[in-house]
């Protein structure tokens, strides 16, 4: 008789055990989220310069994207060549639900020569916002101020010193004078 309760229960709860199927988990997102708004700049030309390195380049604010959702919300403000479709974007802060982000010119300036860009050459620039909820959900991409900005040194190649103060005329003996600022060149005669 026990033997029959134990196989009549097992059949009961047979198809529990291969009834339940794991459900599929999709992000569902409206296709049709209207850009975020990133606020006109301050100006449409900058010139960056290395004893304003420490000073504000640009403070932007931006709207919030209606997700259709409560979402928190990680912005990214990008910078790249006017134009080119945001190809090879310079990444220059990120903020978690805060819509406003300041830049310094020293780290903007740096940002444009790590990625290639030449000191005093003006480049017209496109920024955005890209506004993201979760890994696998496509981001959602502001709208696009543009200003034209023009980086700056911050290496600077050296000069030589030949003569009777520093060792002779001979180009050989010659002593290398480094810079650590534009026109500002030092040495140690040992």
């Amino acid at each position: 008789m026990r033997n029959v309760t134990i196989i009549v229960l097992s059949l009961l709860f047979l198809p529990a055990f291969f009834g339940c199927q794991k459900d599929e988990s999709k992000t569902m997102l409206n296709d049709n989220i209207a850009p975020n708004e990133l606020q006109a700049l301050s100006a449409s030309e900058y010139t960056l310069a290395l004893e304003n390195k420490d000073q504000t380049f640009e403070s932007f604010e931006w709207t919030k994207p209606d997700f259709g959702f409560q979402a928190a919300i990680t912005y990214t403000l990008q910078a790249d060549v006017a134009d080119s479709g945001f190809n090879n974007p310079l990444e220059l802060v990120q903020t978690d639900n805060l819509t406003v982000a300041s830049v310094t010119q020293g780290t903007f300036n740096q940002k444009m020569l790590d990625a290639g860009y030449e000191p005093d050459v003006a480049y017209d620039m496109d920024f955005r916002v890209s506004s993201v909820v979760n890994p696998n959900v496509d981001p959602v991409y502001s709208t696009v101020q543009t200003a034209t900005v023009t980086p700056y040194a911050t290496t600077f190649p050296p000069i030589y010193m030949i003569g009777d103060a520093v060792g002779g005329w001979d180009t050989n003996l010659a002593v290398a004078m480094h810079s650590t600022a534009p026109n500002v060149y030092t040495t140690i005669n040992e």
